[in-house]
């Protein structure tokens, strides 16, 4: 009695996930057996996908040479446990490392939080310079996540730090040790960056300094910090604002306390 495709499809998700590619091969010949009027294609998207999620490199090369392709689902299965073997599989595939992957950017976006596939992302010549959306650079999410080890390596490989939204990301969120490492790697503690890529904040306040994002975050700490750092907390943001205007009109008691002790001084 021949086996249904949902019994095959059940062996296959199984030997897939255990990476066993002996298993994988025979199954797949025993679904070409199954009566070709009634039977579909096999999962191989899907196998493609737990064999990537399980580090299975050589089952992953298996399916691509077979006719499945690298797709936003393979790719994020991989990085969930990433597996360097995996990803030079892909590559080997023929994927490419600065492929869109829709709102989640590219692969050096989603290695940001993994720092050994990112050593190896930039291996490859990943941009570090790109921007997601337009809007979020790989830095800007290495300083959102507090990822020093990031973003010293995006850094030396050539990530901007200056006319780049960064180091404002770092003080509207309070991440208090990227500030002092991104005034190190040269950006300007001053700078209104004079590019189209605002922040959404400033979409509604103005664009300004980092010591506006961190009185519009209400981050005290930020903006103590960046006051010791040679902030001016006399500098207007687009809308004519200072940081204590902002500070005040949001109502953010520390920051206006901070703000306003410096200014009696």
């Amino acid at each position: 009695m021949s086996r249904t495709e949902t019994q095959i499809t059940s062996d296959l998700q199984a030997a897939a996930s255990a990476g066993d590619l002996p298993k994988i091969q025979a199954l797949l010949e025993e679904w070409k057996s199954l009566d070709s009027s009634v039977s579909s294609a096999p999962p191989l998207q899907e196998l493609l996908s737990t064999a990537a999620r399980n580090g299975h490199a050589q089952v992953v090369s298996h399916l691509l040479q077979g006719g499945a392709s690298v797709d936003v689902d393979a790719v994020v299965s991989a990085v969930d446990t990433p597996h360097i073997a995996v990803f030079q599989a892909f590559v080997d595939g023929g994927f490419d490392i600065s492929t869109s992957l829709g709102h989640l950017g590219d692969l050096l976006f989603l290695s940001v939080g993994h720092i050994d596939l990112l050593k190896w992302v930039l291996a490859q010549g990943a941009n570090p310079n790109r921007s997601r959306s337009g809007m979020l650079s790989a830095l800007d999410l290495a300083v959102m996540k507090s990822s020093s080890e990031a973003a010293r390596l995006l850094i030396q490989h050539g990530a901007r730090v200056k006319n780049t939204n960064a180091l404002k990301t770092a003080a509207y969120y309070g991440v208090l040790d990227m500030i002092p490492l991104l005034l190190e790697a040269g950006a300007d503690v001053n700078e209104i960056p004079d590019y189209e890529e605002m922040l959404l904040s400033e979409r509604e306040h103005g664009l300004g300094t980092a010591l506006h994002e961190a009185a519009l975050g209400d981050q005290p700490e930020a903006v103590e910090l960046l006051l010791e750092k040679g902030a001016d907390p006399a500098l207007k943001n687009t809308l004519g604002r200072t940081a204590l205007d902002i500070a005040r009109e949001k109502q953010h008691v520390s920051v206006v306390e901070v703000l306003e002790k410096r200014s009696q001084m």
